[in-house]
């Protein structure tokens, strides 16, 4: 547990990583740059590149994995005629250890209409594959983090409605929205998170269309590292314990 303390407490390039967790990071993460043109208007993708020595989470980061089964080219030539498809891609990192990789991608499209989205990745950069959050938080720890998050996205959901009263597109999705609660598991592929300087950062993805995208709550909640240890919902022996 005393690198997370120090992960808690010394801040370096913003993501709160030691002066070692920083220089791993040079070695093993850089950024491709790639400029998009279309008529006037201009966008960059800024991708991720793993360094050689890890083949494995070179493959789970390769520019067709981020660019969601498209090839690079693909994206450039989309943009290039019609200033569509994927028209930014931004990622950071925010843990690193030789076990494990958190990094969050954010893009931007246009289709129909523009729109914003995330995701939030945890690997192992051995091996490339997801690290469930089962193997970083203790089995009671993980009940407490799914009936914590449930009320606080109601508690959200609570104060929304509230301010929305007699707003009948509000009253139409509130059902959806409450079901989506209701029904979560951590283990859904809709349940994400990320390891971060202060804490595990938890969130879901949204159920609503994009003309009422406005009423869905903010479905991010973080659970610091001093109530984590406080009642030992760290596991002591899963990735983040070793540290």
């Amino acid at each position: 547990m005393k690198t997370i303390l120090s992960f808690l407490l010394i801040g370096v390039l913003g993501i709160g990583y030691s002066n070692a967790q920083a220089v791993m990071s040079r070695k093993t993460v850089t950024t491709k740059v790639v400029p998009l043109k279309y008529k006037d208007q201009t966008d960059t993708l800024y991708l991720p590149q793993i360094a050689d020595r890890l083949p494995q989470l070179q493959k789970a980061l390769s520019e067709k994995e981020l660019l969601n089964g498209e090839t690079l080219q693909d994206v450039i030539n989309e943009y290039t005629e019609c200033g569509c498809g994927i028209t930014s891609l931004q990622y950071e990192v925010t843990c690193l250890y030789s076990d494990l990789i958190s990094i969050k991608l954010t893009y931007e499209t246009m289709g129909a209409y523009p729109s914003t989205n995330q995701r939030w990745l945890t690997l192992n950069p051995n091996t490339g594959k997801a690290i469930p959050l089962s193997k970083i938080i203790t089995a009671r720890g993980l009940q407490f983090i799914k009936a914590e998050y449930k009320k606080i996205l109601l508690n959200r959901i609570s104060k929304d409605r509230k301010a929305y009263a007699g707003d009948a597109d509000y009253v139409a999705v509130l059902p959806k929205l409450m079901s989506s609660v209701n029904k979560l598991s951590l283990n859904s592929p809709q349940v994400k998170y990320l390891v971060t300087k202060k804490g595990i950062l938890l969130s879901s993805e949204t159920i609503l269309p994009h003309v009422a995208e406005s009423f869905e709550p903010d479905r991010n909640v973080l659970f610091g590292y001093n109530q984590l240890m406080k009642f030992k919902y760290l596991d002591a022996k899963g990735v983040l314990g070793k540290h």
